[in-house]
């Protein structure tokens, strides 16, 4: 397994740089494999989140269906995929941003009683508490 960094996925994804998303396009297509994956962690796709969102300036729709695509990604291994693939149904539905969907969530699989937070948006969530 490789590790894959947010400006990789960036790259494939957004087709932006001339010189870097033709390299990113050719290690996730030619050099990974089933057998040889890529793996993503639970940060990079929160990194990769709001990069689309806020670089990008992707909306809501665009950013769950990109993420959804990057998440069926055959030849990329995802850190807490499950959770990252439910996150990704409540960003939809919800207004949360994404990577607060994803903490919400596994601070619930983690057994955590509670969320607690600055963050007023997130603590209107089930089981998060504002800090006051």
């Amino acid at each position: 397994m490789i590790g894959v960094d947010t400006n990789v996925l960036v790259r494939y994804v957004t087709q932006d740089d001339p010189v870097q998303s033709p390299i990113a396009t050719r290690f996730l297509e030619s050099e990974l494999s089933v057998q040889n994956k890529g793996f993503v962690a639970a940060i990079v796709l929160c990194e990769f989140a709001w990069v689309l969102e806020r670089a990008f300036k992707l909306g809501r729709v665009e950013l769950a269906l990109v993420l959804g695509q990057v998440l069926s990604i055959e030849v990329l291994e995802h850190e807490h995929w499950l959770d990252a693939t439910e996150a990704v149904r409540e960003f939809q539905s919800g207004r949360l941003n994404f990577s607060d969907c994803f903490i919400a969530r596994m601070a619930e699989k983690s057994g955590c009683s509670e969320l607690v937070t600055f963050d007023a948006a997130l603590a209107r969530r089930g089981g998060v508490r504002l800090l006051a």
